[in-house]
């Protein structure tokens, strides 16, 4: 899935798990990164779908096929709105459901859609109220289900021509003498990457950079001047670098 965040998006992996029965129902266990994050059922005849997060007290109904154009449904992203379904295709032998609520921000901006087989386009969590309390993340702006495995073969692409995710990063170039908190060098570089940290309010934070689909590939906090990382064994030819999160 893409998760879109305050200045890019992240690739993250979403799976269910085992099931467990709560109040005589079965649920499976919905996993982000290997995180507990709820439970999840359907109705596959009936084309609906439930969702329990694990900071509630109930489950809430995340899917309806069985809305026709014109019908309400309840959405609760951010807030409680009463929104329509303003049409219904067939696209690529699945069922959609186009609901006319728009979300995202600049690296995700899609209207809500239910599609058969696969649940709804935001995934299946868009509806917990508390995100941050619940998954202590930053669940701003939302989620694209971009691809979906039946084990390792692939039921669903968002893009069927390239089957990517769309852009991930927005790039904005600046010299060196334009950034007054780090010097990168050698910049570009055959492997090895110099970082020196010019602004001492950075230290005990975290260093973390990303290749150009968005994955993590090295987390790191920083404790000293000069940073020296070894970026011969990741491949591609552009990376990301992001400083954040609290001082220790």
């Amino acid at each position: 899935m893409k998760h879109e965040i305050y200045d890019g998006a992240l690739l993250e992996n979403l799976s269910l798990g085992d099931t467990i029965t709560i109040e005589s129902t079965t649920y499976f266990k919905a996993n982000l990164n290997g995180n507990l994050l709820g439970y999840f059922r359907e109705d596959s005849t009936a084309g609906k779908a439930w969702f329990w997060a694990i900071d509630d007290t109930s489950e809430y109904l995340i899917m309806d096929l069985s809305l026709n154009i014109g019908d309400i449904f309840l959405v609760k992203m951010y807030s409680d709105s009463l929104v329509t379904v303003s049409s219904i295709d067939v696209v690529n032998n699945r069922k959609e459901l186009t609901l006319n609520y728009n979300y995202g921000g600049g690296f995700i901006a899609e209207n809500l859609k239910f599609i058969e087989g696969v649940g709804p386009n935001a995934a299946m969590f868009y509806q917990v109220e508390d995100k941050d309390q619940a998954f202590n993340n930053q669940y701003l702006f939302g989620y694209l289900v971009c691809k979906m495995y039946h084990d390792t073969i692939r039921v669903y692409a968002w893009d069927t021509v390239n089957f990517e995710c769309g852009s991930f990063v927005g790039i904005q170039e600046i010299s060196q003498s334009e950034n007054p908190t780090i010097d990168v060098f050698p910049n570009p570089t055959n492997g090895l990457l110099q970082f020196t940290i010019k602004d001492t309010s950075l230290f005990n934070r975290g260093l973390f950079i990303y290749n150009i689909l968005g994955q993590k590939i090295i987390q790191m906090y920083i404790d000293r001047k000069d940073i020296l990382i070894n970026l011969e064994g990741f491949s591609g030819h552009t990376f990301i670098y992001n400083v954040a999160g609290q001082e220790n």
